[in-house]
């Protein structure tokens, strides 16, 4: 590579990725790989090399978004697809709402009759090991 060509980028230099490719940031929104892409594509388009200062604002250039992080879920804004960061009803209480009559027969045969409001479901399923794997594989954060 020249002097001169690491001033330009090409539409494969932004579509090469590499490992933690999350996804890709465009005009204020987040896209998954494959729409993400789209939009690099339709970006280079217009234009077979676009500049380094160019190719780095998100405004013009779809940015590539490695080992994403949030504390908020981040989707795709063209087809949803969760990309990373907590879902949304994948905490504990989305796991309480989602399995309330499980979870409660499940513990009424270990202890009959108790009173489990949501504060107790919470606490059994932080203390048994089986309910807290079993939210755990289902993707709930516990």
């Amino acid at each position: 590579m020249t002097d001169s060509d690491k001033d330009t980028f090409t539409l494969a230099d932004a579509l090469q990725g590499g490992p933690g490719l999350d996804g890709y940031a465009f005009q204020a929104d987040v896209y998954c790989v494959p729409c993400g892409q789209d939009h690099v594509r339709i970006a280079f388009f217009a234009r077979p090399t676009v500049d380094w200062n160019t190719f780095r604002d998100s405004e013009e250039v779809p940015q590539p978004i490695f080992f994403g992080e949030s504390e908020t879920e981040q989707c795709c804004a063209d087809c949803g697809e969760h990309l990373y960061g907590p879902e949304a009803g994948k905490d504990l209480q989305g796991f309480i709402d989602e399995h309330r009559t499980e979870l409660s027969i499940t513990i009424w045969k270990q202890v009959p009759n108790i009173p489990l409001d949501d504060d107790a479901l919470g606490q059994w399923i932080a203390n048994d090991e089986g309910l807290y794997n079993w939210a755990r594989e289902e993707g709930y954060e516990v």
